[in-house]
């Protein structure tokens, strides 16, 4: 459910990430229209790598796959990291082991805290039992899926959507890549690369994941860039899915992916608001 695109300027030392919403319509090889998470859990690593290439006109060189679990133990090996919140989230799925409890505010958050942090989306609407499951009420809907009890208040939080998700996740990297960067985790860099090859899938080695940190080991984790494609949402069959504006996302590739910093222009909006009693100064 969490795509991002990286771009590594390995001359200047720079680094940029770019999302994609996991509701993003596309077209796969076989013809069909569907959204682009399902693309992985359905046809494959190959499928799925080559429907970002055709989405975004850029092939990856490489590719890192890691269960939002495996990170957390990842992040426990840093000895946690510093994340800041919009707003207090609170979830909690049982069957899926994710408690979900972060307060409103900076904060330094272990593994477990990490993956409640990337994966929160929405606020918990069900009232729960001592352990934590939803309680049914005993019968189903129209449709055959279980109802249960709701909330009679539910507390939202700013936090919720997929593009705050997204940039939570943006957040959680940059803070990963400080984490790593610090003195303490510098000397035991060895120890790290083994911890984190053990949770990932990737064509990366461990060669060149070292000479990755060497040549980074000097940059600021707070100057990666980051973006999110953008679009609009609609109701396609059915099935929610997000439509990609082909002009904006045509300059966050060239900005992001393709180092035009000009391209940024085209994604910047400017909101002129009248403050006066003159109708139509603005």
């Amino acid at each position: 459910d969490s795509i991002v695109v990286a771009s590594l300027d390995l001359d200047r030392k720079t680094i940029s990430l770019l999302s994609i919403p996991r509701d993003t319509r596309i077209e796969g090889e076989d013809g069909k229209i569907g959204k682009i998470n399902a693309v992985y859990r359905n046809h494959g690593r190959e499928s799925f790598l080559k429907t970002v290439t055709n989405l975004l006109g850029v092939e990856p060189d490489y590719y890192v796959g890691i269960k939002s679990d495996a990170m957390g133990k990842v992040v426990d090996t840093l000895g946690g990291v510093e994340v800041e919140t919009l707003d207090a989230m609170e979830y909690v799925d049982a069957h899926a082991g994710l408690h979900i409890n972060l307060p409103k505010g900076k904060q330094v958050v272990n593994g477990e805290q990490a993956i409640g942090f990337a994966r929160f989306r929405e606020a918990d609407i069900y009232e729960r039992d001592e352990k934590g499951m939803p309680i049914y009420l005993g019968y189903k809907d129209r449709a055959g899926n279980p109802v249960f009890k709701r909330r009679s208040k539910i507390v939202h939080s700013e936090e919720e959507g997929d593009p705050r998700r997204m940039a939570r996740q943006q957040q959680l990297i940059k803070a990963m890549a400080k984490r790593a960067t610090s003195g303490a985790n510098l000397f035991q860099l060895d120890h790290l690369v083994n911890v984190t090859l053990e949770q990932l899938e990737t064509n990366l080695d461990r060669m060149q994941i070292f000479a990755i940190a060497a040549l980074f080991r000097t940059a600021n984790p707070d100057s990666i860039v980051t973006g999110t494609l953008q679009g609009h949402g609609e109701i396609r069959g059915g099935t929610y899915m997000v439509i990609l504006d082909k002009d904006k996302k045509k300059a966050a590739v060239d900005w992001l992916l393709k180092g035009d910093e000009t391209a940024a222009n085209h994604l910047t909006v400017v909101s002129v608001e009248n403050a006066t009693e003159i109708r139509g100064a603005a």
